[in-house]
């Protein structure tokens, strides 16, 4: 069809009736439009290149041809056309838009905006040039912040779209609006956040952008009330909008309400009855809540609605264990088996996910129905030993795993499992005889694996030499080191004083990794450097990788805190201010907060705080920098500060365990209001659960409180989170427990264990009769 209306533009150029210049013009300028859209764009630019010459060539014309160059990648030839015909006609729109749209192709972002705004001039109120300059300045907001500032990038982009709001007409309002609200926000004008996107709302109120748009206004201002309120509306509008739901939970959590959370997913299921997602995530809710007879009723009117559901039918049977009616959970359980609903290794899983609820004999029973499977299935096999630990039947686990490695000899996650459980209950030697008979099975690529865990069993013994020996073993091997052999040969060698084959097996890493882990070798060897004071080559190092990675935060920290050791603070602040010139305060966070722990380290503790009040001025929602601003006071000696913003912290980021972890850590280390130290780190606990600093926290308020024994089960505990490299801090912790429980070599032990990872601890030198090191 496109090539018989290009044939006829071509016979109706030539006929009597178009002989004049003005009549081939358009007749040439419909036949290219034609072939342009075909996309034929070498025959677009034959039919009317030309034309080019001629004086009275109209404007539309020479845009045509300009636009078939640049979409057949000529794009210099495109440009020539173009500023010679807004040379020739410089109020003509059109050939401006072709021109923007070739600048923008190339890159050239800002040329482009100044054509458009000089289209702009001639047509103020055309709507798709005001929208094409907003996505422009938009995506060069990053240069205008560093001209203008961020308060007058934003104030630019608003001006923009308030234009393309005036002269939009009804819903077409719509977009421009959302857009506003947004920009509004950044900028801090809740009240005219809200009136724009309330008069989105009104335009439309049945569209679920728009009410999303106002439960955002809403949440910047601080009305969590509204802006759920809002939230709640667009799901009514788009229920099966997962990310909103998502937000609407969010916000029911940060509030706090008892129930809340169930509730609004009962009313939702209630509202959409059968929309099968929303379903779903009402019984994930039940279960979440442990109201397993409600969940056994829903999943039973769900498996009503949609039978052949999996995820209803497997719920129902947890449910149906975990409410008590274990006789119907079991008999659905067989039915479910029997009629391949579900696969053996998925009735594992459930019987696992009983014995985490700790209904073990509903988990042993499952496990019985599907015990005909271990022998075809490692899968299935894999979750029974798994439900038999958490029975607490390990021998049982022990006995289910070992049959399965003889029968299926390089299963790498049984000899895991199993070698795991025989170093939990001390028998080595079995764990040996595990690893070295896998050692002659597994594949090649797990071999490393097995002379890591023998390796790390051999320090579990108190075996330093034979551990050291296996881990040589990977390192001598030949091909690329395995990073994590290297940095357990290094925490061993400096452990035990030996800096010279530290350095020498991270040169051999070094030597034999690619790029990448070269990088991450040369700065294992500055940190090594670093421990033995020799800081010119620690900067040499760290220098010429911050030149490789500028973007690297830890390269940038390690260099930064160098500089300071070695007093060149001038060096240290130019690096941070080149950091936050390039990336812009608002995303120069970490390296504004590396500057007050600069000036810190200086003495300088007001300008210090001075930085952290500055941003919390501008982030005052950020729970992090209200820890840290706690953390700074404290240093300072302004204790009452310090327990304020902490508690603020809290306040601001209610989800974060890294909040209740320091305010009580605080309270330990300042001696006071011990009992609350304790509940807000075991809450920590509970959020982030098997986090070794904050169970560092828990043992030292125990360390406090007097109660030693409960200090070092907590500490030692945290020390085997840590692996190869525990913290020099946690190991004096449980130092100090042990000595205040008579157990001196422990404590002496402990002590300079932490001395090897940190030699500059002078309040442990001092307590082994140590020298002081050197100021």
């Amino acid at each position: 069809g496109v090539a018989l209306a290009v044939s006829g533009c071509a016979w109706l150029a030539t006929s009597p009736a178009y002989a004049d210049p003005e009549h081939s013009y358009q007749a040439a300028y419909l036949e290219a439009q034609l072939a342009i859209a075909a996309g034929y764009f070498d025959g677009a630019i034959e039919r009317l290149d030309p034309f080019v010459e001629n004086e009275d060539c109209p404007p539309h014309l020479l845009t045509a041809l300009a636009e078939a160059y640049v979409r057949d990648g000529q794009d210099d030839k495109s440009r020539v056309i173009l500023d010679d015909t807004i040379v020739r006609f410089p109020h003509f729109v059109e050939a401006l838009r072709v021109r923007a749209m070739v600048n923008r192709l190339a890159g050239r972002n800002l040329d482009a905006i100044d054509d458009l705004e000089a289209a702009l001039n001639v047509e103020p109120r055309n709507a798709d040039l005001l929208e094409e300059l907003g996505v422009l300045q938009y995506r060069t907001l990053e240069a205008s912040i560093r001209e203008v500032g961020r308060h007058g990038a934003i104030q630019g982009l608003i001006d923009t779209y308030k234009r393309v709001e005036e002269v939009k007409r009804g819903t077409q309002k719509i977009a421009p609006l959302m857009i506003l609200t947004s920009l509004y926000s950044e900028q801090g004008e809740h009240a005219k956040a809200i009136e724009a996107a309330k008069r989105a709302v009104d335009i439309r109120a049945t569209h679920p952008r728009s009410q999303v748009s106002l439960a955002e206004a809403y949440v910047a201002a601080g009305e969590p009330e509204r802006a759920l309120q809002a939230y709640r509306q667009a799901l009514l509008l788009d229920p099966l909008n997962a990310d909103v739901r998502k937000k609407v939970a969010d916000l029911i959590q940060v509030q706090g309400k008892s129930g809340g959370l169930l509730s609004f997913y009962e009313e939702l299921a209630k509202s959409f009855p059968k929309l099968k997602e929303i379903q779903a995530a009402y019984g994930t809710e039940l279960v979440k809540a442990r109201e397993w007879d409600k969940a056994a009723e829903h999943f039973e009117h769900s498996i009503e609605l949609w039978p052949a559901d999996r995820t209803a039918n497997t719920s129902l049977v947890v449910a149906l264990f975990a409410s008590g009616r274990e006789d119907d959970g079991m008999t659905l359980a067989k039915e479910l088996l029997a009629n391949d609903v579900i696969e053996p290794d998925e009735m594992a899983g459930l019987a696992q996910l009983l014995a985490q609820m700790e209904k073990t004999d509903a988990a042993l029973s499952l496990c019985r129905l599907v015990a005909g499977d271990i022998e075809t299935s490692p899968e299935v096999a894999m979750a029974v030993a798994g439900v038999q630990i958490g029975a607490d039947r390990e021998q049982d686990a022990i006995e289910t795993l070992s049959q399965l490695i003889e029968r299926e000899h390089e299963y790498f996650p049984a000899v895991v499992m199993l070698g795991q459980l025989y170093t939990n209950s001390e028998q080595y030697d079995e764990a040996h005889a595990l690893y070295d008979r896998a050692l002659a099975q597994v594949k090649p690529e797990a071999v490393n694996d097995v002379l890591m865990r023998k390796a790390e069993l051999f320090r579990r013994e108190g075996k330093e030499a034979e551990a050291e020996q296996t881990l040589r073993r990977i390192v001598d091997a030949g091909g690329e080191i395995p990073e994590a052999a290297v940095r357990r040969l290094v925490d061993m060698y400096t452990r035990q004083g030996k800096a010279e084959a530290a350095y020498e097996v991270v040169d051999q890493f070094i030597a034999s990794s690619g790029a990448e882990g070269a990088a991450r070798g040369r700065y294992m060897k500055a940190w090594l450097l670093s421990r033995d004071k020799k800081y010119d080559e620690v900067v040499q190092i760290l220098e010429q990788l911050h030149i490789e990675t500028p973007a690297d935060y830890s390269v940038s920290e390690f260099l930064v805190d160098t500089y300071g050791e070695i007093g060149e603070f001038g060096k240290a602040e130019g690096l941070i201010s080149d950091a936050v010139s390039r990336l812009g305060a608002d995303a120069a966070e970490d390296f504004l907060l590396l500057r007050a722990r600069l000036l810190r380290k200086q003495g300088r503790d007001d300008e210090a705080i001075r930085i952290i009040e500055s941003l919390l001025d501008a982030h005052a929602e950020n729970g992090r920098l209200w820890q840290e601003a706690g953390h700074y006071y404290y240093e300072a000696g302004r204790l009452e500060d310090a327990e304020r913003v902490l508690r603020h912290a809290i306040k601001v980021a209610p989800e974060d365990a890294e909040n209740y972890n320091s305010l009580g850590y605080f309270y330990a280390e300042t001696g006071i209001r011990l009992d609350e130290a304790q509940m807000l780190i075991e809450k920590a606990l509970a959020l982030n659960p098997g986090a070794g600093h904050i169970m560092d926290s828990l043992g030292w308020v125990f360390y406090m409180q007097g109660d030693y024994a409960q200090a070092v089960t907590h500490l030692e505990s945290a020390i085997e989170k840590f692996g190869e490299m525990p913290d020099p801090v946690i190991l004096e912790h449980l130092g100090d427990a042990y000595d205040k429980l008579g157990r001196s070599d422990d404590a002496q032990r402990t002590w300079r264990r932490s001395l090897d990872i940190d030699p500059g601890r002078d309040s442990l030198r001092e307590r082994l009769g140590l020298e002081p090191t050197a100021n």
